[in-house]
């Protein structure tokens, strides 16, 4: 079932897309995320290090944690992982969904287990625990899933499972998301279509 919601948001010039998407999601869902933490959570989610993604937005590595600190209070995240995980399923990172049988194919039960758990914010010995395996088996199967998912973190292996198919395409995907925030960019302006969100 979907509720149809009028957006009450004016037309304006465009600014910073993540400032769009901040003031989007606060008239709609009266979420409190800053215009920079949803900055560092999507580049948390493209693998970027805390060093790397100071760099890229001029800040440096401790305010980049403060602000992830505060990010993961806001959503209830345990760790980056999860973070990325829940900003996926809450509609914070927009990505276009590119299907990969083969990639999907290739990993096998064990691998998208621990994929899971790792993205619900279980660290290496919580999975090894729970799945009655050791440490190293656990670091062996997260290698495979780097190489099968062309990825070097965590962070950006989930992303890349949401992407190819091999996580379902969350149905508690409801916010605007980068695809979104690109056109309100190009149209210079803020669009107030009707969307439809699961009621």
């Amino acid at each position: 079932m979907y509720e149809l919601i009028e957006p009450k948001i004016k037309h304006e010039p465009a600014r910073f897309g993540y400032e769009i998407l901040r003031n989007c999601r606060q008239e709609l869902f009266n979420d409190n995320l800053s215009s920079r933490e949803l900055e560092i959570l999507e580049l948390t989610s493209e693998g970027l290090t805390d060093k790397a993604i100071g760099k890229r937005i001029y800040l440096g590595v401790e305010t980049v944690k403060s602000h992830q600190k505060d990010l993961y209070r806001d959503i209830k995240a345990t760790n980056r992982v999860h973070a990325v995980r829940l900003g996926i399923e809450i509609g914070y990172i927009g990505f276009e969904p590119e299907i990969d049988d083969v990639v999907k194919d290739s990993v096998s039960k064990r691998e998208s287990t621990v994929l899971e758990l790792f993205s619900l914010g279980f660290n290496t010995d919580e999975v090894a625990s729970a799945l009655g395996l050791s440490p190293n088996t656990i670091r062996s199967h997260r290698k495979h899933l780097f190489d099968k998912l062309e990825t070097r973190s965590m962070t950006s292996a989930v992303r890349r499972a949401f992407e190819v198919g091999l996580f379902p395409f969350p149905a508690r995907g409801q916010g605007v998301s980068a695809l979104r925030v690109a056109a309100l960019l190009l149209n210079r302006e803020v669009d107030t279509t009707p969307i439809l969100i699961a009621a």
